[in-house]
């Protein structure tokens, strides 16, 4: 072969690896950029007063858990667990009244099933201690409903 020929195989040969490489370079491009962006939704979503009322109410800190859940219900009105966890902490300390204000709220403001089930255990518990026996196991029968509909579509996906 020519070396003018060798040169020119060498040229193409040359453009081909040198096209792959910067192939590579924008694909990892993308993929840093991706993964920074995941990393910062996730800080933007982090809610550390939520998390903070979570972590003493399972510490058994319910006022604590209750201060915690005022300070996340003032920042995140709109948030579901901020209500529920103040809801749950409020029921621990006997303020059942306040307790069914933030797990009523909370119902309100979600649509999803496995929510819902949590909740209405809780109200169901609620009004247990309250003495309103009725609507007790009105809530309760509610959760439960939820929870059959959610076991047979589990059972469903599996087959």
């Amino acid at each position: 072969m020519p070396i003018k020929e060798k040169w020119l195989v060498c040229q193409v040969f040359k453009q081909k690896l040198d096209s792959k490489i910067l192939l590579r370079r924008r694909v990892m491009r993308k993929l840093l950029t991706f993964a920074l962006l995941v990393f910062l939704s996730l800080l933007a979503f982090a809610q550390p007063e939520v998390d903070a009322c979570y972590n003493f109410h399972k510490a058994g800190d319910y006022r604590r858990a209750i201060e915690a859940g005022k300070r996340a219900v003032q920042k995140y009105p709109n948030n579901i667990d901020a209500h529920y966890c103040l809801g749950i902490s409020y029921r621990m300390v006997g303020e059942f009244k306040l307790a069914l204000e933030h797990m009523k709220k909370a119902e309100r403001l979600t649509s999803d099933k496995e929510d819902l089930m949590y909740i209405y255990n809780q109200i169901g518990l609620i009004y247990g201690k309250m003495g309103y026996s009725d609507n007790a196991l009105l809530y309760y029968s509610r959760s439960l409903s939820w929870q059959e509909i959610l076991e047979t579509k589990a059972c469903k996906r599996q087959f």
